[in-house]
């Protein structure tokens, strides 16, 4: 089953980092594992049907920042293009790239809280590694790989493959398309436009 949406691969995303699951202390799948719990502890708090609190966003902000590289990430989302960008420019394209994949998703979190994921598997090589999981989705099982770094001794999710297409090939392919019709400036207005809308869709939730 192929699914070609980015909104149905970034809900599952938004799923991915809300469950918790079975794992062996010490390998890349108990890390990736006390990621979701921190997030999931976070919201254990909230009462159900309510919105994110401030607290519970940074919280959660907090957690996503030190378990996944949104520096990498952003990398491989904008892949040939990053090389061209100035220091303070992708500095500047990093923040703006983990603003929208927080705010886009993190409300999403506690509507997921009932869906179940289990680790399957893992695969490491050298300072990289795979993390193989099933998550409930529409009556079957939906095959999640995160795909994780490891940094001073640190292992941080990077990317991820939902239903056999990694997330960073689907956002590189949106940023393509901008960049090839106009410029990297215009990817970066569109960006900060969405960004400001679902930060005022949020504000208007609560």
């Amino acid at each position: 089953m192929k699914i070609n949406t980015l909104a149905f691969r970034l809900a599952v995303l938004a799923t991915c980092i809300s469950l918790p699951g079975l794992a062996v202390a010490g390998s890349p799948t108990d890390w990736v594992q006390g990621t979701v719990l921190e997030v999931k502890n976070t919201l254990a708090i909230q009462d159900s049907g309510t919105e994110l609190t401030p607290e519970q966003v940074l919280d959660i902000s907090r957690v996503l920042g030190n378990r996944f590289s949104f520096r990498e990430m952003a990398r491989l989302a904008l892949g040939r293009h990053w090389q061209q960008l100035s220091a303070q420019e992708r500095t500047e394209f990093v923040q703006l790239f983990r603003g929208l994949m927080e705010r886009s998703h993190l409300w999403k979190l506690s509507a997921q809280a009932g869906v179940e994921q289990r680790y399957i598997g893992e695969r490491i090589e050298g300072d990289k590694a795979v993390v193989q999981a099933l998550v409930q989705a529409d009556g079957g099982e939906l095959p999640v790989d995160y795909l994780l770094v490891r940094n001073n001794g640190s292992w941080k999710v990077c990317d991820l493959t939902i239903d056999g297409v990694k997330l960073s090939a689907t956002y590189r392919s949106e940023f393509n398309r901008v960049i090839s019709k106009s410029s990297y400036k215009e990817l970066v207005r569109k960006m900060s436009a969405k960004l400001e809308e679902v930060a005022m869709e949020a504000s208007s939730q609560r």
